[in-house]
């Protein structure tokens, strides 16, 4: 809707009304939907490139939430487990998209973080992984990592383009983090 016509109220609501949804609030429609949009062809690099240029970038800065190296282990495992997270919702997503559309609908990827065990119960990651992190944690200790992030004074690498990408990347963690959630409850 464009303000062509005489500003109103009414015109406002209507705009407001027809504003386009986030990727994240897809979550609770259709969490496939989600893990499709993040695993696709365009966005995959983040869970191998993204991921560990941003941790490097927020061990590097000097915000004040990882000043000390508990805050840093702190990091560094949660890291660890967003992998295994991420893996697990990979193989989930691969195994619900249908055998026709997986060619064009999944990339090239080969999960070697996860064990065996962990690769045939990829619902006990989830599970272990909101077990470990309350919702709660998970979104303080991601804010304070995409702070540390943004207050980086150094050079940016090739694979994390700006402040702008690390915030896209940080957004498709939070919409990772919503569906593995929505289908831990199923």
């Amino acid at each position: 809707m464009e303000f062509t016509e005489e500003f109103t109220e009414n015109n406002l609501k209507q705009y407001i009304l027809e504003k386009e949804k986030q990727l994240i609030e897809h979550a609770d429609e259709d969490p496939f939907y989600v893990l499709g949009e993040v695993f696709n062809f365009r966005q995959w690099s983040f869970i191998s490139d993204e991921l560990s240029d941003w941790l490097i970038i927020g061990l590097s800065t000097d915000y004040n939430a990882y000043d000390n190296w508990g805050a840093r282990l702190t990091l560094v495992f949660f890291y660890d487990q967003l992998l295994l997270l991420i893996e697990a919702l990979f193989i989930i997503y691969s195994q619900n998209v249908k055998n026709a559309d997986k060619e064009e609908k999944i990339p090239v990827y080969e999960v070697h973080l996860l064990s065996e065990d962990q690769k045939a119960n990829p619902q006990k990651v989830i599970f272990a992984f909101f077990e470990t992190y309350p919702t709660v944690y998970i979104i303080r200790e991601l804010d304070d990592w995409l702070i540390a992030g943004l207050c980086y004074p150094g050079s940016w690498r090739k694979n994390m383009i700006s402040p702008l990408h690390l915030h896209d990347t940080n957004r498709n963690v939070l919409c990772l983090i919503k569906a593995a959630k929505l289908l831990l409850a199923k």
